[in-house]
């Protein structure tokens, strides 16, 4: 089933139905990589009367301001990004289908894209073959035209593994100040897809307003012939791997194991992401796991995520009090783990690949020598508890990686590590209250300074 999107929704916390706000989930700590600069996106009425149109957000995107453009949908969704940088994920309670939109400024080569349509269709078939190989089952191309006399730009296809099959529909419009794509999966029905994407592309409106943005930084750009577009194949790749995980290569099987859990809460987390209850999880399993998620302060269950994939579990059984088999995660990347009756943070002295760090532990916590074994470690979030316990802070000095700091250590007196350290831009720190301070306000590199809650700059 595809249900990845869908649970992405719980996962990024952000949810609105297009016809009516609701309110969105809480957020412990971490939004998902990517979109922490992200606000929550609007809904106004424009275009017919009685349906609204989805609009961005503005902290990101400044084309997403009132009056830049709009499009019908009815449905729930998500802001993103999500695989290969789409930045909003839609879906339907009438349909199995997932909406994957964008819209950007138009381009030069966008003109040529319609001009030379033949060879782009061309340039797109052999980039599916190339991307999804034997798992491409078919493929064509059509266009249909607008009440005001301009093109959808389409392209349907289908893969399969094992006996899963999906069907994707992907419309292009070409406006004078923007494009837009729309990228439909549904794992049932082909007409399905095709209905939801169409009335979704054909609804695009300019409303008059141009406006700048980057092009995104997508996942996988190898070989794709249109750059200022997002790469439809390599996001479809995400999804089946998500799904169905390709079989490990020979080289890796000859290395692969069966994982010994040593924590039983956590070998039940576990078990639950990867859709096994039952049979030996092997090393190789965990090798698409690059960002785990764990809260279990939320009463009675746990809510647990591993990549774009979320979920909520009972409590019962699960008392995760160990991170020792954190080791067995090689290639995680970014880790959120609040449960407040940790108290032994060493395992993860093992995680030489962190990037992200985000804890809510016991307030025992007393060292934070742990973080010597994170060299590429750039954001570090401990903002959610207090940890008195810890008087040293030395462990920062070297950790040059670090872009993000936000912590609470009530006993800390000297926070003068975080000056030296050159690319650290933002701090937040509540500690001793005579603590100095001019080190830090001093240090030109920090753009976002608070101190015992009192923001600095």
């Amino acid at each position: 089933m595809l249900l990845l999107a869908k649970i992405t929704a719980v996962t990024i916390g952000m949810i609105l139905t297009l016809n009516g706000a609701e309110r969105p989930l809480p957020q412990e700590g971490r939004m998902q990589e990517g979109m922490r600069k992200q606000e929550s996106c609007e809904v106004v009425p424009v275009m017919k009367k009685e349906q609204k149109i989805a609009q961005t957000a503005r902290n990101s995107y400044d084309i997403m301001e009132q009056g830049a453009y709009g499009f019908n949908v009815s449905g729930q969704w998500t802001t993103g990004p999500g695989p290969d940088g789409i930045p909003w994920g839609i879906w339907f309670s009438a349909s199995d289908a997932v909406l994957l939109v964008d819209v950007r400024p138009s381009v030069t080569e966008g003109s040529l894209f319609e001009a030379q349509w033949e060879n782009s269709k061309k340039d797109l078939e052999s980039t599916a073959r190339k991307t999804l190989g034997s798992e491409l089952d078919n493929i064509r191309f059509y266009t249909q035209e607008n009440e005001g006399g301009d093109m959808v730009y389409a392209m349907e296809y289908s893969c399969r593994r094992e006996e899963q099959k999906w069907y994707v529909t992907v419309c292009y419009r070409f406006g004078e100040n923007y494009i837009g794509e729309f990228i439909g999966v549904n794992p049932y029905s082909a007409m399905d897809c095709r209905e939801v994407t169409m009335d979704a592309a054909r609804s695009l409106r300019e409303l008059g307003k141009s406006g700048k943005r980057d092009l995104p930084e997508g996942t996988d750009k190898d070989g794709w012939p249109f750059p200022y577009l997002h790469n439809p194949f390599a996001i479809t790749a995400y999804y089946m791997d998500e799904e169905v995980p390709p079989e490990p290569s020979a080289q890796r099987k000859a290395s692969d194991y069966e994982i010994k859990w040593k924590d039983k809460g956590m070998e039940t987390i576990m078990r639950s992401l990867l859709g096994k209850e039952d049979g030996p999880v092997m090393s190789s399993d965990l090798d698409r796991c690059e960002s785990l998620y764990i809260v279990g302060w939320l009463g009675d269950f746990y809510r647990i995520g591993m990549g774009n994939s979320t979920m909520e579990i009972p409590a019962d059984g699960v008392n995760l009090r160990s991170l020792e088999d954190i080791k067995e995660f090689r290639n995680l990347t970014s880790l959120t783990v609040q449960v407040r009756t940790l108290t032994d943070l060493s395992p993860l002295a093992s995680m030489e690949k962190l990037t992200y760090l985000n804890l809510l532990v016991s307030p025992k916590l007393s060292s934070l020598d742990w973080l010597q074994g994170m060299p590429q470690l750039e954001e570090l979030m401990m903002w959610g508890e207090s940890y008195p316990e810890i008087r040293d802070i030395k462990v920062f000095e070297g950790m040059d990686s670090l872009t993000s700091v936000m912590i609470i250590l009530p006993s800390v007196k000297d926070i003068s590590v975080f000056a030296g350290l050159p690319n650290l831009e933002t701090l937040w720190i509540n500690c001793h209250k005579n603590v100095d301070i001019t080190p830090v306000k001093e240090a030109g590199q920090i753009k976002s300074l608070m101190v015992n809650t009192e923001e600095i700059r």
